[in-house]
């Protein structure tokens, strides 16, 4: 029988774990096993509608049990079937408590304990309310992680949808981490692979060479510890003027690299790299109705931002040069812009490639 050390060990662990179930099955099954339940429930409110359902099912235990009434439960008190109504006809035992959690106070956590035979204990509900103390801390602290990964991810969308992205190096140019979003289009465009071991190979001697000269460039000579106006800390010395590093002409790929001192416990290398995607790898359907065109105007217009002369999109969509002027006028009419320089700057300016992802290619590209 598992301790109650054990049992509050498995809850920090599934708290720290963010949306890990398994990690919070493992709580729950610790605490059906120290009060002999079958079925442990645990569920989360927020906002006046259930956000989680995390639950353990023992070989013969019952299926986890829905309460919907639990607004009218009290917090911090066990309630048996006999006192939940509606319940009173569920043959098997039931414990629940119910704790807020949270800066709202609509925010609220369910659990449950259900068996078969024998009704519980009077000691399993005092496991229940030893946890009083600690569940509400445990969720609000996975509330924050997972509310943190969140906005997380959200961020290294953005970054994604408008073709940017972070490496961190070592002085020594081995990889420490990176955008997960980047790796592909490092690989495809800039030429750079890392191995296991965070060491770059290269398509190019250039780019290797290039990629060398801006990782000694980054970082500041050391400071010398004593001068004549006394101790010179590191942070005095100036930073270097950072180059942009070009990867890719066709699509442009560059990189930034300087070095922080914030970072980490000591200084580290940040590369930040910035590539161009094409309009024409957008989805069509996305790019008509982002600017209310024709699937005729919306393929010129993605050529046009791409940089392709009307005679070059005229070869790309199979048109005549007479029908590729005409579709141009009306493209110049229909986003208020004056030639192909306002489309460039129109598309390349907005909104366009937020999120672009998430829209089905359903009329396809402009290729």
């Amino acid at each position: 029988m598992p301790t109650e050390a054990e049992i509050l060990n498995a809850l920090f662990a599934a708290a720290s774990g963010l949306s890990d179930k398994p990690r919070w099955e493992r709580f729950l099954e610790l605490l059906g096993a120290g009060t002999h339940a079958g079925t442990v429930t645990l569920q989360l409110q927020q906002q006046g509608r259930p956000t989680q359902d995390w639950h353990w099912i023992k070989a013969d235990g019952p299926p986890p049990l829905r309460i919907e009434d639990w607004q009218r439960m009290r917090s911090h008190r066990v309630y048996s079937q006999d006192d939940l109504a509606g319940l009173a006809s569920i043959s098997s035992p039931l414990r629940a408590i119910k704790y807020p959690f949270g800066s709202s106070k609509n925010d609220s956590a369910l659990l449950t304990l259900q068996r078969q035979g024998a009704d519980f204990r009077a000691i399993d509900g005092v496991h229940l309310s030893s946890l009083v103390p600690y569940l509400p801390p445990a969720l609000d602290t996975w509330e924050a992680l997972n509310n943190e990964r969140l906005r997380t991810q959200l961020s290294q969308n953005v970054m994604r949808d408008i073709g940017a992205g972070w490496v961190l190096f070592s002085s020594h140019g081995v990889l420490i981490d990176m955008d997960s979003e980047l790796r592909t289009p490092l690989e495809q465009i800039g030429g750079i692979r890392f191995a296991q071991d965070g060491r770059p190979s290269f398509r190019d001697e250039a780019t290797a060479q290039a990629l060398r000269q801006a990782l000694s460039n980054a970082q500041r000579p050391p400071a010398p510890s004593l001068t004549a106006g006394g101790w010179s800390p590191p942070s005095a010395v100036p930073r270097p003027t950072p180059v942009p590093l070009r990867l890719s002409n066709t699509p442009l790929m560059e990189m930034i690299i300087t070095e922080e001192d914030d970072f980490h416990s000591t200084p580290h290398l940040i590369g930040r790299v910035r590539y161009a995607r094409t309009a024409t790898d957008l989805p069509l359907l996305h790019v008509a109705r982002h600017f209310r065109l024709s699937p005729s105007e919306a393929r010129l217009a993605c050529l046009l931002c791409d940089g392709h002369t009307l005679a070059e999109a005229a070869g790309q969509l199979g048109w005549t040069i007479e029908t590729t002027r005409s579709t141009s006028k009306q493209l110049f009419a229909r986003l208020e812009v004056r030639g192909q320089s306002g489309v460039i700057r129109l598309m390349q300016s907005g909104a366009l490639w937020l999120s672009s992802s998430q829209h089905p290619n359903a009329g396809g590209t402009t290729r």
